[in-house]
């Protein structure tokens, strides 16, 4: 028996759907409700504690699929739109994810990764903080 893994979804493009009554059919609607909005709130919910125990904000990449390579790095966000664009692309994308213990399991689509490219994102440190601490002797 295999276990399947449910991920969570977020796009930056519209996905809002209306029924039509005379074919029992979806379609895509010809107006947005807020779909982004509603999801990334959703998100907001479910990553909950996890992104709230980050105090500092900082955030550390693993993997982000680029065009021509996969990116590692830290950003810093303190909301979770900022945090969104931190792991996305300028673009239209697609972001499928889910928590995994302590790290952020992610997938993301984009026209240059049409099939999507896995990475994480978990807790990070302030890239100059070794800068102001004097404790180290060398």
């Amino acid at each position: 028996m295999k276990t399947q893994v449910k991920y969570n979804e977020l796009r930056n493009t519209c996905n809002c759907q209306d029924y039509v009554v005379e074919t029992d059919t979806w379609e895509d609607s010809t107006y947005c409700n807020g779909c982004f909005e509603d999801e990334l709130d959703f998100m907001k919910e479910y990553l909950g504690k996890w992104y709230k125990d980050n105090e500092g904000g900082w955030w550390r990449v693993e993997g982000l699929p680029l065009w021509n390579r996969q990116a590692c790095g830290v950003f810093q966000a303190h909301t979770m739109i900022d945090f969104v664009r931190g792991i996305t692309v300028n673009g239209e994308w697609r972001l499928r994810y889910r928590l995994n213990g302590d790290v952020l399991e992610a997938i993301l689509s984009h026209h240059d990764r049409p099939t999507g490219g896995a990475f994480t994102v978990a807790y990070g440190q302030d890239p100059n903080a070794w800068i102001y601490d004097n404790s180290t002797e060398f």
